[in-house]
């Protein structure tokens, strides 16, 4: 049974709430896949699905199809990687690159921050996910995106990394900061200050909106200790009422 959409309520919340969704709506322009959802509709944005498009048969070749595209985006990251730490690319060529790493990073985002908070509010008709396994499989799949996205950033300028002496040693400084270690060693400069302090705040979102909405969907602990008639002997039921002979 299709559950019918839930009305917008947004703008009944408050006005910073109708802005802050609005921004990471408009963000949706900004996703590839949404450049791509004329080819199938297995990638339309899951809040844009109609009720008729739920079904798990749609739910199962949508999961398989989304699974194809960030694959493709593992591809096309590798070969970023690649470009960046094994040649030393012109300056448009770096920036081609720092673009296509930051539309990942983007999108990722827009992502995480619309299906965990304002696609509900929008009119989403449920929270439901194809899987809590594969929930949990992408979010550290993207974890791992978003380490690789910005480190090629700082591979593509990696002379305002003090102390890293050659491009690859700038996913070691992404690791550090999107986990918040910082041993000091490799430290940024000029503009890449302000990229390290987004992706210190990206890495902390994510992993707040992703993973703790996996943990959620966890079953619930209960220590059989901690009943409050933990230890006591709990009667046998009544056969009967009292002064009745048992029943044979």
């Amino acid at each position: 049974m299709n559950k019918p959409k839930t009305e917008n309520t947004i703008g009944r919340i408050s006005p910073f709430t109708s802005l802050a969704a609005g921004v990471f709506h408009a963000l949706k322009v900004l996703s590839p896949m949404k450049w791509l959802e004329w080819l199938s509709p297995f990638l339309k944005s899951r809040s844009e699905l109609a009720d008729t498009e739920l079904s798990k048969d749609f739910t199962r070749n949508r999961a398989k199809c989304v699974d194809y595209y960030v694959a493709g985006w593992l591809f096309v990251e590798a070969l970023l990687v690649l470009i960046a730490c094994a040649t030393r690319p012109p300056e448009l060529l770096r920036a081609a690159i720092a673009v296509a790493a930051g539309l990942r990073i983007l999108e990722i985002v827009q992502v995480a921050i619309n299906v965990t908070v304002f696609d509900r509010l929008s009119g989403r008709p449920d929270n439901r996910v194809a899987s809590t396994a594969r929930l949990l499989v992408m979010s550290f799949v993207n974890f791992a995106e978003l380490l690789v996205c910005f480190g090629v950033i700082y591979a593509t300028d990696y002379s305002h990394l003090r102390g890293a002496g050659q491009p690859v040693t700038a996913f070691y400084f992404s690791i550090i900061t999107q986990v918040t270690i910082g041993y000091g060693d490799v430290y940024p400069t000029g503009w890449l200050r302000i990229i390290a302090a987004l992706q210190a705040m990206v890495g902390f979102v994510f992993a707040v909106l992703v993973f703790g909405r996996y943990v959620g969907t966890l079953p619930r602990i209960e220590g059989i200790l901690d009943e409050p008639n933990a230890g006591q002997e709990v009667p046998n039921p009544p056969t009967g009422k009292s002064g009745d002979a048992p029943k044979p």
